[in-house]
């Protein structure tokens, strides 16, 4: 009886799902179409922005060329410039190194000048200056001092030796000039 009851059920299912199978193959289809239009849609959607994405993104890549290029000559004027104020700047400082060693080599002479140079390179102009103008002053307090004149004998100088003191010769050209006047 199992297997009679088995057969019926079968049978019946084997029924309905032949009745069934039309009316869901044609749902299918139409659901088919319908999601196959609809993508269509979309894809042609998709499509066009990335074709119009696409389309800017090769001017930005044109454009980012260009940049490139721009800062390449940017950047070569900036090294010719930095160049160029790098010389300016040796030049400065050798002509200010020639000046100074100059005012140097009046005051206290060549020997001393190279060490007396490179005591004070670093200073800046000011500082410089005050320097030099009071060592070439203190030099020349130190040369009319009169603690480093030569004095003779007496303790006079030599010329204040000569201009108060007549010497043999002077008298005798004195008196034989005194005569004949």
């Amino acid at each position: 009886m199992l297997d009679k009851l088995k057969k019926a059920a079968k049978q019946v299912f084997t029924a309905q799902t032949d009745e069934v199978m039309p009316i869901l193959a044609e749902v299918i289809n139409e659901d088919i179409k319908l999601d196959s239009e609809g993508m269509q849609a979309e894809f042609s959607a998709l499509k066009t922005s990335f074709d119009s994405q696409a389309s800017a993104l090769g001017k930005l890549t044109e454009e980012f060329s260009k940049l490139q290029a721009e800062a390449s000559n940017y950047k070569q004027e900036l090294d010719a410039a930095l160049s160029l104020v790098a010389s300016l700047q040796k030049e400065n400082k050798d002509t200010k190194m020639s000046a100074r060693k100059s005012v140097v080599e009046a005051s206290i002479g060549t020997e001393k000048a190279g060490a007396f140079l490179a005591a004070t390179e670093g200073l800046d102009d000011a500082a410089f200056d005050a320097i030099a103008s009071a060592l070439a002053s203190s030099l020349d307090v130190e040369a009319n001092s009169p603690m480093f004149k030569e004095v003779g004998v007496t303790g006079k100088t030599q010329s204040e030796h000569v201009a108060n003191e007549e010497t043999k010769e002077m008298k005798i050209l004195k008196k034989k000039y005194a005569k004949k006047q």
